[in-house]
């Protein structure tokens, strides 16, 4: 055993530094915020359950003023109050200023429902004493006023009370009755003197009347019989003076060179002839100048026309077995229809019957193709519509299946996405027929988004409080604590249910950060905690080869060797816990 050995070998040994997993093992004493922690629970359990003892307990004993003033708040009985405020007076400010607003407040209500009281003995004595009275002019006016008194304290008043005082109103009523039926009996006789006198003033008015009804019977009757043939007049000079007008307008339209204009204008004149007057001569002169002439212009417009047709019914013929797209064949049909009503207007049907016919039944032919192309599509927005009702009824059933306490909600996103590709793919439909499909299916989708949209916020709350208590993480000193608080933060993490793709990677990348500030943290002060030991550990190597030559002096009694020694050993010691357990390895391996 070297000299260094038997120096130190009386030594306790230093401790030595043990592993984060053996330090984790060690408990934790409880500390102030975990004790405030526990009482927060106990005190929530004791409200839940209106445990009053534990609450008074809580009031004069909470660890916190901010705990005993929550309790403080609970408290409801009277007798607790003044008891709590008595033993709390000089002992927390804050919680004897709550318990003695609460006596104040209760206090308060007493004096108001003794003041209520008071107000109701009031009222029913005074309808007491008003029932006792024998009635005049007031009598009603004061009862009325003192109902409405009662009617807005009754709810509150006493069961006997109420009787009283409803008694009382009963019985003035009744008085007023009897005066009622009093005044009625000398009313009902002061009217039968009155309806004697009526009575034989209303036979000389009546027979006054009657002559005079039978005058204006007359004057009234003179009077209508002229009124209505003044109307007659006027009805008839009016429907002339509009004829005249139409018969002027046809006439204006045909010197303009309107003639569609003036054929139409000349129908709505011979469809008012049947009930109008008959006309004055120089208007049937107008009307029969105005026939002649459009007579004339109808078989001018109908030779002219006679080109243009042929052409049309060519065009037509052209078009049957014609290979253009269905689509655009029936438009080239109902625009060369078009052509054949616009010159057409006006003609003489017997001029045109015939070639009508020949160009109704070219088109007929050439439009059969579009009308198999047309059914052809009618019958496949049929099939889409069908498969549509389908697609709704099992998004109807996903619905009504899922537990939306429970639900999947990585499932419900897949459902929301296929149902609209699967949709958009039975298309096109009938508009009207497939409206009703259309709002179920937007009304369902509208539902289901809510639903995940919702999870999504949800989930994006709990990631973000996950991001900010990661961050808080670098505020934590015990590096360690903050890594296992980190692990668990992370566990959350990868529990949380879905958001959307970008939203998600960006929150993942700045709880990734976080994380990493706080690993990083905790590698530095690994990675300077390792450095210290080696430093300690090789000034200890030198020193103690030191020691050992100081030691070996010493064992000669040298003076100068001795006080060596003693500086090298106060030297040893200031290295610390580390230097002496790696010295005690060290001489445990020689």
């Amino acid at each position: 055993m070297n000299v260094f050995s038997r120096w130190f070998r009386k030594t306790s040994p230093a401790p030595v530094e043990r592993s984060e997993a053996e330090a984790a093992i060690e408990p934790v004493p409880q500390n102030t915020a975990a004790q405030s922690a526990e009482e927060e629970t106990q005190l929530a359990a004791a409200l839940t359950g209106r445990d009053r003892a534990a609450i008074a307990r809580f009031v004069l004993e909470g660890s916190s003023s901010k705990l005993r003033q929550r309790a403080a708040q609970a408290v409801e009985d009277p007798a607790e109050l003044k008891r709590l405020m008595k033993e709390s007076r000089g002992h927390d400010k804050n919680v004897y200023k709550i318990l003695r607003t609460k006596c104040d407040a209760l206090l308060a209500t007493e004096r108001a429902a003794a003041q209520l009281q008071e107000e109701l003995n009031a009222v029913a004595t005074a309808l007491a004493r008003h029932a006792q009275r024998s009635y005049d002019a007031l009598y009603t006016p004061t009862l009325t006023q003192l109902e409405t008194r009662w009617k807005a304290l009754a709810e509150e008043a006493s069961g006997e009370l109420y009787r009283q005082a409803e008694r009382s109103i009963e019985r003035c009523r009744q008085t007023i009755v009897q005066h009622l039926k009093a005044i009625a009996a000398q009313a009902a006789s002061e009217l039968a003197a009155a309806n004697i006198a009526a009575r034989e003033r209303e036979q000389r008015e009546l027979a006054e009347a009657a002559a005079a009804q039978a005058a204006a019977e007359a004057a009234a009757i003179e009077a209508a019989r002229r009124k209505a043939l003044e109307e007659q007049q006027a009805a008839e000079t009016a429907a002339v003076r509009q004829l005249a007008g139409l018969i002027g307008k046809a006439r204006a339209a045909l010197r303009d060179g309107g003639s569609g204009r003036a054929a139409g204008l000349r129908r709505a004149i011979e469809e008012k002839l049947p009930t109008a007057p008959p006309l004055p001569p120089h208007l049937t002169r107008q009307l029969q100048q105005l026939d002649e002439a459009l007579t004339v212009l109808k078989d001018w417009k109908s030779f002219a026309a006679a080109p243009k047709r042929i052409q049309l019914i060519e065009a037509m013929e052209a078009l049957v077995g014609d290979d253009t797209p269905p689509a655009a064949l029936a438009e080239e049909i109902k625009r060369l229809q078009g052509e054949w009503k616009t010159i057409s207007k006006g003609v003489a049907e017997e001029t045109g019957d015939a070639e009508w016919q020949r160009f109704h039944e070219a088109a007929q032919k050439a439009y059969q193709p579009c009308k198999e192309y047309f059914a052809a599509q009618a019958q496949q927005r049929a099939a889409n519509l069908e498969q549509r009702h389908i697609v709704l009824q099992r998004l109807d059933a996903f619905e009504t299946a899922q537990d939306w306490e429970h639900a999947d909600w990585a499932l419900v996103a897949t459902v929301l996405r296929e149902a609209r590709e699967e949709w958009r793919r039975h298309s096109p439909v009938d508009r009207a027929a497939g409206q009703a499909a259309q709002d179920s299916f937007d009304a369902t989708l509208s539902r289901l988004k809510a639903r995940l949209e919702e999870e999504y916020a949800r989930n994006l709350r709990l990631k973000r409080s996950l991001i900010v208590r990661t961050q808080r993480l670098l505020a934590v000193q015990d590096s360690r604590k903050a890594m296992d608080d980190l692990k668990e933060l992370q566990t959350r993490w990868k529990a949380a249910g879905p958001m959307p793709r970008d939203e998600d990677r960006k929150l993942w990348e700045e709880f990734r950060a976080a994380g990493d500030a706080v690993f990083q943290r905790r590698k530095q002060e690994y990675e300077q905690r390792t450095a210290e030991i080696r430093s300690k550990k090789a000034e200890e190597a030198a020193l103690r080869r030191e020691l050992e030559e100081a030691a070996a002096m010493y064992g000669l009694a040298s003076e100068d060797g001795a006080g060596k020694f003693s500086q090298l050993q106060s030297a040893f010691e200031s290295l610390g816990p580390e230097a002496a357990a790696a010295s005690s390895a060290a001489s445990a391996g020689r």
